[in-house]
C-alpha cells in the first residue's frame, strides 16, 4: 500500500464530468464541466499522511500488525468512475509480488546503489531505468 502511495501510477485522475451544477468549498462548478482530481496532492497531504515524501509501510499498520485504511489512499482513484479494474490489479499485484519474493532475492548489482524513487511525472509517472540482480532463493 505504502508503494503505491508514494509512486502511485496516474499522479491526476481520469476525467470526470459534472452532471448539474455543484458548490463545493466555495467553488461553483457548473454542468458539463470536466474535472480532474489531483491525486498526487491527495497522496502527499501532510495533514493526512506525515512526512508524505518517506516511505514509511508502518502507516498502514495499527498496533497489532493489521491493515488499517485511510481514506486519502487512492491510487485507483475514488467513486463510480474509480477504476473498473481495481480488485484484479490488486490481486495480480499480490500474486506476482509473492511469487517473485518467494523465489528471488533481490539487491543492487555489485558496486552499485539503487537510484532515488524520483520519476517523471505527466499523464503518468514513469519510474527510470535501474539494474537489479535476481538471486534464485532455492
Amino acid at each position: 500500500m505504502e508503494v503505491q502511495r508514494l509512486n502511485f501510477i496516474a499522479p491526476i485522475s481520469v476525467p470526470h464530468k459534472a452532471l448539474r451544477t455543484v458548490n463545493f468549498r466555495g467553488y461553483t462548478i457548473p454542468e458539463g464541466t470536466t474535472v480532474l482530481a489531483n491525486q498526487w496532492s491527495i497522496m502527499m497531504d501532510e495533514e493526512k499522511w506525515p512526512n508524505p515524501q518517506q516511505f514509511d509501510p508502518s502507516r498502514f499498520l495499527d498496533e497489532f500488525g493489521n491493515v488499517k485504511k485511510n481514506a486519502a489512499w487512492i491510487p485507483f482513484s475514488v467513486g463510480k468512475r474509480s477504476c473498473a479494474g481495481e480488485v484484479l490489479a490488486r490481486q495480480e499485484i499480490f500474486l506476482v509480488l509473492t511469487a517473485l519474493l518467494q523465489a528471488f532475492s533481490f539487491r543492487p548489482p555489485d558496486g552499485e546503489a539503487l537510484p532515488e524513487c524520483v520519476g517523471k511525472t505527466g499523464s503518468l509517472y514513469v519510474c527510470p531505468d535501474f539494474n537489479v540482480c535476481a538471486e534464485p532463493r532455492f
